[in-house]
């Protein structure tokens, strides 16, 4: 939907009606959920993630349909600090990179080619509708430097050991208590934590 400029000038002028019938609807968000506006709901959410960070995995990472969203969600949210992941998802994936052209162009970085303007400016109206709408707070895990993978595999040869030595219910209780679970515990059992230590 998002992918080519073609197909996304399509979504998008649909998004635009759409936001016309459902913006109040969209500025209650999140006491009030409406289907028409799943896709605002989803770019809303994402924003709530977004950094540098993720912005690079998307674009390094995740092929063209990364390149794709993040460009969307960087559009959405223009910052200096995502211009080299910018960059990146224009070199990689020019095709998927409409976005990308525009975001940069926001930031004043590059000129915006004449034949995205249209597209620019429906991505503008998206923008300002959601201009006010607070982006639940998603916290997402990083990945563990080399220095941490290593103290994690010390831990889990430590857990082997004690389950071999003690039996499951010890290592059981021992895992949930070592470094080493809130990188393999279910997403939802590790953002409740992140909640209760008052990362809100």
């Amino acid at each position: 939907m998002l992918s080519r400029p073609r197909q996304a000038t399509r979504f998008l002028t649909h998004q635009a009606e759409v936001l016309e019938d459902c913006a109040r609807s969209l500025k209650a968000y999140p006491e009030l959920v409406v289907e028409p506006l799943d896709f605002f709901y989803r770019t809303l959410r994402c924003l709530g993630a977004l950094d540098a960070r993720l912005l690079a995995d998307l674009t390094r990472v995740c092929g063209w349909r990364g390149t794709a969203w993040g460009g969307w969600l960087s559009l959405m949210r223009p910052e200096q600090a995502h211009i080299d992941a910018l960059r990146h998802g224009l070199r990689a994936h020019g095709s998927s990179a409409w976005a990308q052209r525009c975001a940069l162009a926001h930031l004043g970085v590059e000129p915006l080619p004449s034949e995205l303007e249209a597209l620019a400016s429906l991505a503008h109206s998206c923008r300002d509708a959601l201009d006010g709408v607070e982006a639940p707070a998603l916290f997402l895990r990083q990945s563990p430097s080399a220095a941490e993978l290593e103290c994690l595999q010390i831990e889990r040869a430590r857990l082997r050991a004690l389950y071999h030595s003690a039996g499951p219910d010890v290592a059981h209780t021992a895992l949930r208590e070592s470094p080493l679970w809130s990188t393999i515990c279910p997403y939802l059992t590790w953002h409740k934590g992140q909640l209760k230590q008052g990362r809100q």
